[in-house]
């Protein structure tokens, strides 16, 4: 089965949070399902902890079960890549339904 249109808001684990430059930012990084990590500057805002892991927020615009992948949209650009992109693809069993808890 293609991919078919599903938005929603997801989680996707932060492989690594520090501090930013300003005291409401984080860099932040996630890993692709190339397993490419992808650096960059967020909001604290767009942060969630569950499970004393932190995840940040991003729109699921498609998601392919036969490929196991969803296409994800960031909050942010990732920075200091070749394509300064805020889509990403993200593995289906990484990500988590965002639930405003």
């Amino acid at each position: 089965m293609p991919e078919v249109q599903q938005i929603e808001q997801v989680l996707i684990p932060c492989v690594k949070t520090s501090r930013g430059m300003f005291p409401t930012e984080r860099l932040v990084t996630v890993q692709d399902r190339s397993g490419e990590l992808l650096p960059m500057f967020a909001g604290c805002c767009a942060l969630v902890e569950r499970n004393k892991r932190q995840y940040i927020r991003a729109t699921r615009m498609s998601i392919d079960e036969e490929a196991g992948f969803s296409v994800c949209l960031l909050p942010v650009m990732v920075t200091e890549t070749p394509t300064m992109t805020r889509w990403v693809r993200v593995p289906n069993s990484e990500i988590m339904v965002y639930d405003s808890e």
